[in-house]
C-alpha cells in the first residue's frame, strides 16, 4: 500500500503518511458537497471520497493509527468485471 500512498501523495499535491487505512471523519459540508452518487460502491468508495475532497479544495487532516497487513487478511479486487 506504500506505493499507491506515493502516488496518491504526487497525483493529489499532499503529503500523508497513508491513504488507505484508518479511521475517516468528515465535516457535514464536505459530506453534503462531494458527488458521492458518482462513486464506486466498493472498496475504493473512501479513496474516490478522498481525491474530491482534494480536488474541490477541502483540507484534509491526519491522525496516524498502525495497520498491520498478513496473509489475506485482506484484498481488493481491481479488475472490475
Amino acid at each position: 500500500m506504500w506505493f499507491l500512498t506515493i502516488v496518491d501523495n504526487v497525483v493529489l499535491r499532499i503529503k500523508r503518511s497513508e491513504n488507505h487505512t484508518g479511521f475517516r471523519a468528515f465535516w457535514r459540508e464536505v459530506l453534503e458537497t462531494l458527488p458521492l452518487k458518482e462513486n464506486s460502491d466498493d472498496f475504493v468508495f473512501d479513496n474516490e471520497m478522498l481525491h474530491q475532497a482534494v480536488f474541490i479544495g477541502f483540507r484534509i487532516g491526519e491522525i496516524s493509527c498502525p495497520s498491520r497487513y498478513f496473509g489475506n487478511a485482506h484484498s481488493i479486487n481491481l479488475l472490475i468485471v
